[in-house]
């Protein structure tokens, strides 16, 4: 004699709404997951032009609090060709930000040049061979062509150079401001830090000294005593002509006379 066959199993419905919440659990479980084993790279290809305005990298630190004292990167401008520091309407500048300790590399950087109302200005440029490319940023709905730079693949580098042309409409005494973004690590980047320049007027065109000049003029006349505007000089000359033209016709009739006679001797 068989043994009765076990009790079907008890089943429970569950209703959509628990099954949904399920699913929910399950999604950020494993959206949590992800987030923690895969590490905060925020942009290594550069940034993108929506961050032109806040210059805050996609990383979940805070940033650095800046202090001239411990910022660690110098911001360096000079003049394209010296190594002048005044700079003035319409020149050529590089910016070089550089490290100040060996070894101490950064990982990118996002740049922007702003006047003294706010306004985002053109004129950023990229050497040939520098890992950077140009953002065309938006600021109160007006987009300025090559008014922002950042890298265009991670930097690992301790020192990058790019230039800027200065406005050629600007005038003496407006103000400029450099902002820079630098990113040492995930956890460790400074926001807008900012290079202010004003500038200076343009050196002046050196101008002659006319009292110099007309001196050295009257130096250079002729020390003759007598001038083409002297009277007597002018009569001598034209009595000299005529006397040499004279001379040349009646030369000129000695030869047709002989000429003449040759032939009635014939």
């Amino acid at each position: 004699m068989g043994l009765p066959p076990p009790p079907p199993s008890a089943s429970f419905p569950v209703s959509p709404m628990r099954r949904f919440s399920m699913c929910v659990t399950v999604a950020v479980t494993m959206v949590t997951v992800v987030a923690l084993v895969t590490p905060v790279s925020g942009f290594p290809y550069g940034a993108p032009q929506y961050v032109c305005v806040s210059m805050r990298p996609s990383h979940p630190y805070r940033e650095q609090t800046y202090s001239p004292s411990t910022f660690p990167f110098d911001i360096g401008v000079k003049v394209k060709g010296g190594n002048e520091v005044v700079v003035t309407p319409g020149s050529d500048v590089i910016v070089t930000i550089r490290s100040k300790r060996l070894g101490q590399a950064f990982q990118g950087l996002l740049v922007t040049v702003v006047d003294s109302s706010g306004r985002t200005v053109s004129g950023l440029t990229v050497p040939a061979g520098q890992p950077l490319k140009l953002l065309d940023c938006t600021r109160s709905r007006v987009t300025v062509a090559a008014s922002g730079l950042t890298h265009s693949r991670r930097l690992d580098t301790e020192t990058v150079s790019f230039g800027w042309h200065v406005p050629d409409m600007a005038r003496q005494g407006d103000v400029f401001d450099i902002r820079v973004t630098v990113v040492q690590s995930v956890d460790v980047y400074w926001v807008g830090v900012n290079n202010t320049l004003t500038l200076a007027h343009p050196a002046p065109t050196p101008t002659p000294n006319l009292h110099q000049e007309v001196t050295s003029f009257n130096n250079t006349r002729p020390t003759s005593p007598r001038n083409s505007d002297d009277p007597t000089s002018s009569a001598s000359s034209l009595s000299r002509l005529s006397s040499t033209l004279k001379h040349q016709t009646q030369l000129v009739s000695r030869h047709y006379a002989d000429d003449r006679k040759r032939l009635w001797d014939l």
